[in-house]
């Protein structure tokens, strides 16, 4: 009975914490294919088809898509490691939840 309740609750941790790695890891791969192998002309820049705020230019969506990236990352990482460490690691994965909200109302900014 307690191996089926503690894998209730870890189930949708590991989950989210998954969750959170992709999402560090596409922001990271946009940062790379903008930045890294200069593939700017694949994507439509500025104002047409009502963009998002971060396509007005590459080098800003390049810098956004970073920071997100490194950020949720950094998050990710604390939180297994205060899994590991055996401490209050709660706090860590719903400031990983807030900052995905966080990324999601501000790349729909018009």
């Amino acid at each position: 009975m307690k191996k089926i309740i503690k894998s209730l609750f870890w189930t949708p941790i590991i989950v989210l914490i998954l969750f959170y790695i992709i999402i560090a890891l596409m922001s990271l791969s946009e940062w790379w294919n903008i930045r890294i192998k200069n593939e700017k002309n694949q994507y439509a820049w500025g104002t047409t088809n009502e963009n998002s705020w971060i396509y007005e230019t590459p080098n800003l969506y390049s810098n956004v898509m970073l920071i997100e990236g490194f950020l949720m990352m950094l998050l990710v990482i604390i939180t297994i490691r205060k899994i590991y460490m055996k401490q209050n690691f709660n706090y860590w994965l719903l400031t990983c939840l807030g900052l995905f909200l966080l990324i999601l109302i501000s790349d729909n900014i018009r």
